[in-house]
């Protein structure tokens, strides 16, 4: 009798092998929802104005991410953008010898963790994962690159339709 093993494929990491990503700097990051589902937010777009509705998960994001330093002291939120079916941050990571450092994983496992755990407390949501498995980062690496994902961020909502991460509301 022979047994069939299905291999699941190996995932690849986005991280660069021989950084440290405990190391203070600023870190461009995209969490996405999983299955691409439109939970977090609606893209409301007039031809004077664009604005971002938050659902009540959208919510929820944003009151975790203001209580982000206190898992990582040494880490600061400079600028969100919740959109429907992803979250993009600019997180810097101070130098504070003072406080334990954690690595870019840990913090946004964290976050994660601690967002999950709130939807299914007051939404009673159990039977599926909230977010996908891991997530984009992107080290930034000067001032122009800064300001270019700051843009980008700014920006996003009202490219929404042309997004990659767009799916129908």
């Amino acid at each position: 009798m022979s047994t069939l093993i299905t291999m699941l494929p190996t995932r690849k990491s986005t991280r660069l092998t021989k950084f440290d990503y405990s190391h203070f700097g600023v870190y461009f990051i995209t969490i996405c929802i999983a299955d691409r589902r439109c939970l977090l937010s609606k893209i409301q777009k007039t031809e004077q104005k664009c604005e971002i509705m938050l659902t009540p998960i959208g919510e929820i994001v944003c009151e975790w991410l203001g209580h982000l330093s206190e898992y990582a002291a040494d880490c600061v939120v400079d600028q969100y953008t919740v959109m429907p079916n992803h979250i993009h941050l600019l997180l810097r990571i101070r130098y504070n010898e003072a406080a334990e450092s954690k690595s870019l994983s840990a913090i946004i496992g964290w976050l994660k963790y601690q967002i999950t755990k709130s939807v299914r407390k007051k939404n009673d949501l159990t039977h599926f994962p909230l977010f996908q498995r891991s997530f984009y980062d992107h080290i930034v690496r000067n001032q122009e690159d800064y300001e270019r994902i700051a843009k980008y961020m700014y920006e996003n909502p009202v490219m929404w339709q042309e997004d990659r991460f767009y799916l129908h509301e």
